[in-house]
């Protein structure tokens, strides 16, 4: 059909956020693990194969220091990332991705 599968934006998006929470908490990397638990979507228009796709996660400062001040003092939380794809500066996906992090058992 001369457009980019869902599945293949629904990927870059999902990898995005996990990029943005690694980017945001480098430190927690090797103590704590990490995992998508939901996610919502809303795709907006189609991606064409003849161009590159990009995509970035934003995580809000706010719910940022409350993920990490709870990650630290229980050894769980969870956060929201938004993420947004776009091709040639036309956004074609937004999505939030809700990640579960836990400390490693040792």
């Amino acid at each position: 059909v001369d457009t980019v599968h869902a599945t293949v934006i629904y990927g870059v998006a999902e990898a995005a956020s996990g990029h943005c929470l690694l980017a945001r908490f480098p430190s927690l990397v090797d103590s704590f693990v990490a995992v998508l638990r939901n996610s919502s979507a809303k795709y907006r228009r189609p991606a064409s194969p003849d161009a590159d796709i990009h995509a970035w996660g934003t995580l809000r400062e706010e719910s940022a220091v409350k993920f990490y001040e709870k990650l630290t003092s229980r050894g769980r939380a969870s956060v929201d990332i938004e993420v947004s794809v776009t091709q040639n500066d036309t956004e074609l996906f937004t999505g939030t991705f809700g990640w579960f992090a836990a400390a490693k058992e040792p």
